[in-house]
């Protein structure tokens, strides 16, 4: 490429004058991070552990600044800063997101090099040269068995080709005739490890099937074998050998694919090999990497930290995956890097054997199964107890000590609420009193990771106020209530210091671990309509008169218990506190009725199988005798409470319902709009039909872009002046 000239730093300021930051901003970070502040907006830091928006985004002189860690800039500085490119690169990425055009002169020009695109430039063609052999190779009338194998494991094509997966032929001398006759010199071919001897010319790999292996920035720089015969030599899977370009335990497989779609999401699935990273993909899971042996390493830790989402550990469910899961935990806990942990499969051992066996509905359920997580301190737990021998209790004092010290580093970085409900777990499974237990959690010294320093007093000043919690003031900035929500100790929203609740109710819906697996769109117009419900009762006539069809678990839950309370009083115009504190009631009673409901209806096993040896969320101490509705309501519908407990709701899910009822009781009662509403209640039923069709889509590997149905669902949003993000 042509080198960038100094001169051309003119089209640089035109780019600035032009670009929007709060567009920029809210594109790498999401429409819902940007947040109205006065007459400027706010978001949390990406460049530090944020639990407060501590970045400001000013319009008027359209730049950045977070008051906390110093990061600070035009739109060009903050993508150079967040996706770690060079300013030219940044610069591409801020016109392509603006719509500002790149002169043609300009587009062949390159700021930047690395230091393996400018070192090892003839190593890195070979190694994609290399790639396209073995695709070609896998094509060919000798690769017909590789793709048999790979018709048998139900890999479609679009997988195949999104992985690059290949075939090496049995002739281990024919790729290096191949790149020779590109013309690579031998001394490049051993520099990239593609020879196996520098005197016979022959390749490593013979009649296996080929992964490419890239690094964190998406360069090839190895490959991974598996036999196809179970008479060949060697191991099942040979490795690339330690080279300049390739590192072991510097790389996470799928990385560079996965980092973009899991930042859109806010969480990244790790998984043991390379099927089950393509088994996820299969399953329309984007964001997953593999590690490239059973553990993390801490370059693994930290190219994870550096993504700022949470991270799934699910490796395979035999005791050497689980054990692999808890010498993971200490490396993710010691680089702050937040997770949970996924419940062992009950469908199979890892995801390519969920897929497969429960053809053709595998994807359906590797979703399901995915999204049952327990948090560090838990899974610990039903470690301990297996380990006991598969009882549900833990009372030799000696082995409850030795669980305590392991565990309460994994304790001690967790919200109050999660603490909460953890100690009622082992108080379950010990049969000793709370206060001890919790008093030998939180005392055990542990080096926790050191958290960032919290904002200067010179910077926000910290003042009581006759609202519940505080206002924060600086100058320039507006006075504005705390706002609840769902960010934890693990660096999942709590609390945000919003504008307005309805954005605090959005976000919390979109970090929700349902909404996570929804559509975005779908997600946010029906948070929209919820949300309104509970303050105007026109609103839910016309709610009840459109036969909503919600999707979204915690919502449906919400709209059955506001159904309750409109009709046992029909002069109700809008609910009162008395009316939030029954659903809060009816919402923290869930955990333990829902598992009383599934035992009496279905006479199946709870939730945890021999691999987690006791039911967490089974751990109310209080009767469940009683409906927590007052005696004077009456219920219009006698099984309401059998229809909300029967619905399977993710437990943090739980915490988000909680959230959400206080957002809406703190929220005036004139956000009824009929206009805004009859909108949102219009476009629904386009939304979900357009979330159900994208659904189909993923899951049987078609294309959305190209989806007939797609685009004529999206051509009728167009006409209703609603675009799909």
């Amino acid at each position: 490429m042509e080198k960038f000239e100094a001169n051309d730093y003119s089209f640089f300021k035109e780019v600035v004058k032009k670009a929007s930051i709060k567009d920029v901003i809210a594109h790498e970070l999401g429409a819902n991070a940007v947040v109205k502040k006065g007459k400027d907006f706010v978001c949390l830091c990406p460049f530090h552990n944020d639990h407060e928006p501590s970045m400001q985004i000013n319009v008027a002189r359209n730049n950045f600044k977070c008051w906390v860690d110093g990061h600070h800039g035009d739109p060009i500085d903050f993508v150079e800063q967040y996706e770690h490119v060079s300013k030219f690169e940044a610069l591409k990425k801020v016109c392509q997101i603006c719509g500002i055009p790149l002169p043609a002169d300009m587009a062949n020009k390159s700021e930047f090099v690395s230091r393996l695109d400018a070192n090892y430039k003839e190593e890195l063609n070979a190694l994609l040269e290399l790639k396209k052999f073995y695709q070609l190779a896998l094509q060919s009338n000798e690769g017909q068995f590789a793709r048999e194998y790979l018709e048998k494991r139900k890999i479609p094509s679009e997988a195949i080709s999104h992985f690059g997966i290949g075939f090496a032929p049995e002739d281990p001398s024919l790729a290096i005739k191949a790149l020779r006759k590109n013309g690579f010199e031998i001394p490049t071919l051993e520099k990239a490890g593609i020879l196996s001897n520098s005197s016979d010319l022959k390749d490593r790999f013979s009649y296996r099937l080929m992964y490419p292996i890239e690094d964190d920035f998406g360069h090839l720089v190895g490959f991974s074998g598996r036999k196809l015969r179970d008479d060949q030599t060697g191991g099942k899977y040979i490795n690339y050998p330690s080279t300049q370009l390739f590192n072991k335990s510097e790389i996470l497989y799928h990385y560079s694919q996965a980092k973009s779609v899991a930042k859109k999401y806010g969480y990244i699935y790790v998984v043991e090999g390379f099927n089950d990273a393509i088994a996820f993909q299969r399953a329309g899971i984007e964001s997953c990497v593999a590690s490239m042996g059973t553990a993390l390493t801490e370059q693994n830790a930290r190219s994870l930290k550096r993504l700022g989402v949470e991270v799934r550990l699910c490796l395979d469910r035999d005791d050497a995956g689980q054990k692999a899961i808890e010498d993971c935990l200490p490396v993710l806990l010691k680089e702050g890097v937040p997770f949970r942990v996924v419940r062992p499969f009950k469908g199979g051992k890892d995801a390519d054997e969920v897929l497969a066996n429960f053809y053709p509905e595998g994807n359906e359920e590797l979703n399901k199964e995915a999204n049952f997580m327990y948090d560090a301190f838990l899974f610990l737990l039903a470690r301990a107890l297996k380990a006991n021998g598969n009882t549900k209790k833990l009372s030799d004092p000696l082995k409850i000590q030795s669980f305590i010290k392991k565990a309460s580093p994994y304790y001690q970085i967790l919200d109050d609420i999660s603490k909460e409900k953890d100690l009622l777990a082992l108080v379950k499974v010990t049969d000793m009193p709370g206060d001890i237990l919790r008093n030998q959690l939180n005392n055990q010294k542990v080096e926790l990771p050191k958290q960032e320093e919290k904002t200067p007093e010179k910077t926000f000043a910290k003042k009581t106020s006759n609202r519940t919690g505080y206002t924060w003031t600086k100058k320039g900035f507006n006075k504005e209530p705390e706002v609840k929500n769902l960010v934890n100790d693990q660096g999942r929203p709590k609390f945000h210091y919003l504008a307005n609740n309805i954005t605090a109710f959005v976000q919390g819906a979109l970090y929700s671990v349902a909404g996570s697996m929804m559509n975005r769109d779908l997600v946010i117009n029906e948070s929209q309509i919820i949300y309104v419900l509970p303050h105007s009762r026109e609103a839910y006539k016309r709610f009840q008169e459109a036969k909503f069809d919600i999707s979204f678990h915690p919502f449906y839950v919400l709209s059955l218990l506001i159904d309750q309370i409109y009709r046992s009083d029909s002069t109700k115009i809008a609910f009162a506190d008395s009316d939030y504190d029954k659903i809060l009631s009816f919402v923290k009673e869930y955990t333990s009725k829902h598992e009383e409901v599934i035992h009496n209806e279905d006479n199946k096993e709870l939730a945890f199988d021999e691999d987690m040896p006791f039911d967490a969320d089974d751990i109310s101490q209080e009767s469940l005798s009683d409906l927590p509705f007052d005696d004077d309501i009456e219920m219009a519908d006698k099984d309401v409470d059998t229809e909300f407990y029967a619905i399977e709701i993710n437990p943090d899910d739980i915490d988000f319902l909680l959230s959400a009822v206080e957002i809406m009781r703190g929220c005036s009662d004139h956000v009824y709009s009929q206009t805004s509403f009859g909108r949102e209640l219009d476009l629904h039923p386009l939304l979900l039909s357009y979330s159900r069709r994208e659904g189909y889509c993923k899951r049987n590997n078609l294309s959305i872009k190209n989806d007939m149905e797609i685009l004529q669902i999206k051509k009728q949003l167009k006409m209703k002046n609603f675009k799909i993000s």
